[in-house]
């Protein structure tokens, strides 16, 4: 057995998570009588996306896929035909006596060689260093290629520009790649050998960032846990930022992003205010292009695991400008708060945030752009109950307990406006429910055993509610109860009463 094999066999063990994204690149080759598309793969540097082509190439076979690694970048169109013609000599399409060089003769002996195979996969990766022939690639080559060459491109940036015309705009689909769930950190840990009592550290120090799993893995299975391992923790977090920062050349996008760590969430005025200078509108736009930036709402955030390498860094090396952009940016998020922009709840979210208090970072905003807040309606309940019922299973409870399943139809029915739900991807996560003890809600609260004792308790004209209904899908729990809490109190008014009885992993509730 040689090396590399004893290499790819490691990295299989290793691999965890990533079964949509397999699925998907595996069906380009499965499918291909189907309407072709190019899938473009992409996300921050580390996030995967080279290990997920090389085993996607593997599980279809090598017959079947051609993998062309574009890390030292290409300079001319000649560079990528001689290294697919390599390919195609290897696999025995083309001859080896150097004949049949030519662009036309190349795309003549790849188109044959896919349909001879019924389809191939044709994976095109670290395509952001491939920019001196993306024009050629685009308007010239791709286009001449038989529909059964599936295309897959695999960079750090979305297709943009004139990706997003002249019909490619119609052909071209996007797929990011998140960082891994909290379960699948857990189950790489365990794979690896960590003690369950340090797969904590595994989760917050990676931040489900594959990159940072490989890095920090053998560390913690050194030492540990990583309070004793403070030095090697600082170069683990300078080599993750140089992965993620490598094609950030500007100095002021460097600064951006320092600034961007210490808020919560950001727009161009609030940047420049924490930032204490202008920021030009190309500048900023460059900013949330990057791939480690994501949209939340009307604003702009940093991934969970980036931004908290970030603050580390800036903290360790420039303690006095991490204090400055804190200061600027309170003052202005105070002010936000202040002049009514938006849901004042919302605001206090932003300045507990920037309390600085690691305690604070950890029970509200773990892992919180991987999740979009939003509302229920009547409509949503068999999701509903179908989360609930899959939470009381891995909770071990049966569903009919406490009777509290029975109380999320009516509750969406009557009220609606009082659930809230955490979505990834359009996938519920998790939901919880503020319900107000009203005429019409206590008769149905008074009807479970649970909830009744708090339907005793009303008191007519008093601003009351009951916060017993919840649950969350067992499978990425990690997190999210936290998250729940935050957004239970976001729907909450100020000052009002309430029933329930919060517990670690519990979802039902009782006066208290």
């Amino acid at each position: 057995m040689r090396i590399q094999e004893l290499l790819l066999e490691r990295q299989r063990s290793l691999f965890v998570g990533r079964a949509r994204e397999l699925d998907l690149l595996q069906d380009l080759v499965r499918r291909p009588g189907e309407n072709w598309h190019l899938l473009h793969v992409h996300g921050p540097g580390g996030i995967g996306k080279s290990t997920l082509l090389r085993l996607v190439a593997e599980r279809i076979g090598r017959a079947r896929a051609i993998l062309v690694d574009g890390s030292w970048g290409f300079a001319r169109p000649e560079d990528v035909l001689a290294r697919v013609r390599q390919e195609l000599v290897a696999r025995g399409a083309m001859a080896a006596d150097g004949t049949g060089s030519s662009a036309r003769e190349v795309t003549a002996a790849l188109n044959a060689y896919a349909a001879a195979q019924g389809g191939i996969l044709l994976a095109l990766d670290t395509f952001e260093k491939w920019n001196f022939v993306e024009d050629w690639l685009r308007d010239e080559w791709l286009p001449a290629l038989d529909y059964r060459v599936r295309v897959c491109t695999a960079g750090r940036q979305r297709l943009l520009g004139p990706w997003q015309a002249g019909g490619w705009n119609l052909l071209v689909r996007h797929l990011e790649l998140p960082p891994l769930a909290p379960c699948e950190v857990d189950e790489y840990g365990r794979r690896l050998g960590i003690p369950d009592g340090a797969l904590d550290d595994l989760r917050r120090i990676s931040g489900g960032h594959p990159l940072a799993l490989s890095l920090a893995g053998p560390l913690i299975l050194r030492h540990g846990r990583l309070d004793g391992a403070r030095s090697q923790v600082r170069a683990l977090v300078q080599q993750l930022l140089g992965a993620v920062l490598a094609d950030v050349s500007d100095p002021l996008l460097h600064r951006c992003i320092e600034a961007a760590a210490v808020l919560r969430r950001f727009d161009q005025e609030l940047l420049e205010a924490a930032l204490g200078e202008p920021v030009p509108a190309d500048r900023f736009r460059a900013l949330c292009g990057l791939p480690f930036i994501t949209g939340c709402g009307e604003y702009w955030m940093l991934h969970d695991s980036v931004r908290q390498w970030v603050l580390a860094d800036v903290k360790a090396r420039r303690p006095g400008t991490y204090a400055r952009l804190r200061e600027r940016a309170m003052k202005a998020v105070d002010g936000r708060r202040s002049g009514g922009y938006g849901r004042e709840s919302e605001w206090l979210f932003d300045q507990l945030y920037l309390s600085g208090s690691d305690f604070m970072h950890d029970l509200l905003f773990w892992h919180e752009d991987d999740l979009e807040v939003q509302s229920l309606s009547a409509q949503d309940a068999d999701a509903v109950e179908q989360l609930y019922r899959r939470y009381l299973r891995a909770s071990g409870r049966p569903a009919d307990r406490g009777g509290m399943l029975g109380l999320i139809r009516p509750l969406l029915a009557l009220t609606p406006e009082s659930f809230g739900a955490l979505r990834k991807g359009g996938r519920l996560m998790a939901f919880c429910a503020v319900v107000p003890l009203t005429d019409r809600t206590v008769p149905v609260l008074a009807c479970h055993p649970v909830a009744a004792r708090a339907a005793q308790c009303y008191a007519p004209g008093k601003e009351q509610y009951y916060l017993g209904v919840a649950g969350y899908d067992p499978r990425t729990a990690g997190g999210l109860e936290s998250l729940m809490a935050r957004d239970l109190l976001r729907l909450l008014p100020r000052g009002a009463s309430c029933w329930a009885r919060w517990r670690r992993r519990a979802g039902t509730g009782s006066s208290g």
